[in-house]
């Protein structure tokens, strides 16, 4: 359940998610810690800061010393602009498919920094600083290993060779992409980490930005100038090699209903749960797919519920769950809260039980509205 700091008198009837600022911070402050002499950490805030809302958690990491942040695309650049015109902000998206010079005003008029993930971006921005009459800053992609965005071999080769004809650019990082530092012993980050030693040795006068959440805590070597976590700013485990992270989002949703079944009684849709002895007791509570409580949890998930885990029985409903409780039959009642998600729950686990990974468990049950913050 939340702790009894985070113990609110605005809960809600239904579902009730808080966000944790304080830890939030604490996750910020754990990576600062553990950075090479010299570097700095930005903040990764893309997916409303990976559910746990944009604005807040900007906010909270401004206050811990972060100053630069990055967002996926132009629309999440304008959102964060709403929230704060002067601190710099890129868009891992680049210019975002754009191809027309009057298309892309909108970063340079809103200070906004785009990720070039190719020799024709770079050709674009260039042309948008020569109109414009100044220098605009940028971030230089280049892949190493990821096969997903940024320049190619050839092309990093074609923009070494005429860098001096994008002069118009004034490149803040080269940066590029991890793909499998959450496993120390696979040989793809030693291969990347190589590589982007060639990309800094040829671009010595550009810094550089290496490292994700994993990386952080993959190697110091990794950290270069700034490193640019995401998940575990918010409380997300991604290594063996990485110290426990604060968990950040508490959702919590009340017992509707108590029901008393029998041997073989159906439950859900489907029938796929069976009553497995007489006198169980079945709760019933307000959280579904809608919700974002992946539909797969059904007769795999489990809840937390006056100090035990309880499994879900049955599928998951658009917007009811269903669970054995009679562990605690003794002591639950109707209107008790039940911990889907905290301190006990944590959004790794919930993850393993859907088969899937934390950024999903949190990007989807964060749409959840309203939610309320702790400071």
């Amino acid at each position: 359940m939340i702790p009894a700091e985070h113990e609110s008198t605005e809960i809600s009837a239904g579902l009730s998610l808080t966000v944790d600022l304080a830890a939030v911070a604490e996750n910020y402050r754990i990576i600062c810690q553990h950075l090479a002499k010299g570097a700095t950490s930005a903040a990764v805030v893309k997916a409303d800061a990976y559910g746990l809302g944009m604005e807040e958690c900007s906010r909270t990491f401004h206050q811990a010393g972060c100053r630069f942040f990055f967002v996926t695309s132009l629309d999440e650049a304008l959102a964060f602009r709403k929230i704060q015109k002067d601190w710099p902000v890129a868009t891992l998206h680049g210019l975002g498919g754009l191809r027309n010079i009057h298309d892309i005003s909108a970063y340079y008029q809103n200070n906004i920094i785009p990720c070039l993930n190719s020799l024709e971006e770079v050709r674009l921005w260039h042309a948008a600083a020569k109109q414009t009459g100044q220098r605009l800053p940028a971030l230089l992609h280049v892949d190493t290993g990821m096969s997903r965005l940024g320049l190619p071999p050839e092309e990093f080769a074609q923009f070494k060779e005429h860098r001096d004809d994008f002069s118009g650019i004034a490149f803040l990082y080269v940066i590029s992409h991890l793909a499998c530092a959450d496993e120390p012993d696979n040989p793809a980050t030693e291969d990347q980490y190589k590589k982007f030693c060639d990309i800094k040795e040829a671009l010595p006068d550009i810094p550089g930005c290496f490292a994700n959440s994993a990386g952080v805590f993959y190697d110091p070597k990794l950290h270069f100038d700034m490193v640019r976590p995401g998940a575990a700013l918010y409380g997300l485990q991604l290594s063996p090699r990485q110290p426990e992270m604060q968990p950040c989002l508490y959702l919590t949703a009340p017992v509707l209903q108590l029901r008393s079944l029998n041997k073989g009684d159906p439950v859900g849709y489907g029938s796929t749960w069976r009553v497995q002895k007489n006198n169980s007791l079945i709760a019933t509570i307000p959280a579904g797919y809608a919700q974002g409580y992946l539909r797969c949890l059904g007769n795999k998930g489990r809840v937390y519920i006056h100090g035990t885990e309880c499994p879900v029985v049955g599928r998951v409903s658009m917007d009811l769950v269903t669970i054995d409780v009679t562990e605690v039959a003794d002591r639950i009642k109707c209107g008790d809260r039940v911990e889907i998600l905290g301190k006990n729950r944590r959004a790794d686990t919930v993850a393993a039980e859907a088969g899937t990974i934390g950024y999903e468990i949190l990007t989807s049950l964060g749409k959840i509205r309203p939610r309320l913050y702790l400071r």
